[in-house]
């Protein structure tokens, strides 16, 4: 039987109405990092009496949203980024070093729950390094220089990602807000994203032969 509607349960409340559930979990055995991190998931319209319940055996936590607050919570930023490099045939030469992507996510919390894809590949926040910018005033001249007055904390993620994971062409990064950490109310926004691609250093001349 195939569910092309999210519907895990159906609830019967004291009212006689019925509610639809879709459920989704996390075990004690995922990585470091992965306990509160969902799978991507498509709702873009709400819908009346129907429930997000998420589990995680790790942390031992539950939460559960409306149709509405999921919305709310888990915008997902769909960020296109076009790549000019002949990527298959530097696979196929085995020219190409490395792929990264980088992003620096303003106001990020480690409590935050945010799922990243590249191009429908769910990413790991524990495989990222992450290192911390805090923000604060900019002294005057720096100002004078062109500086904003003031910076944001920020966070930037850095991944190294399995080389047919992009393409050549456009390539779609998606960000999703799945669950902000309620005691820290500031906005969160993605400042930048950036893949860096590497390739092998050409073999040196010696002696006028390659």
């Amino acid at each position: 039987m195939v569910d092309d509607f999210g519907i895990d349960a159906v609830v019967r409340k004291p009212n006689g109405k019925f509610i639809e559930v879709q459920i989704k979990a996390r075990s004690k055995d995922v990585i470091f990092g992965d306990a509160a991190l969902f799978s991507s998931i498509e709702h873009k319209e709400e819908r009346k009496n129907y429930y997000f319940v998420f589990y995680s055996e790790r942390m031992d936590s539950m939460w559960i949203m409306t149709s509405k607050q999921f919305i709310k919570e888990g915008v997902t930023n769909k960020i296109p980024i076009a790549i000019g490099d002949d990527i298959d045939s530097a696979i196929a030469d085995n020219e190409l070093e490395e792929v990264k992507l980088a992003l620096r996510i303003g106001q990020y919390n480690v409590n935050d729950q945010i799922n990243i894809v590249v191009n429908n590949h769910s990413l790991s926040i524990a495989n990222a390094k992450v290192t911390s910018f805090y923000g604060g005033i900019v002294p005057y001249f720096p100002q004078k220089l062109g500086m904003p007055g003031r910076i944001d904390s920020h966070h930037w993620l850095e991944f190294t990602l399995p080389a047919d994971f992009v393409v050549q062409g456009e390539n779609t990064i998606e960000i999703t807000m799945v669950k902000q950490w309620k005691d820290f109310v500031i906005e969160r926004s993605v400042k930048s994203v950036e893949i860096w691609i590497k390739y092998s250093d050409l073999p040196e001349q010696i002696g006028g032969q390659m």
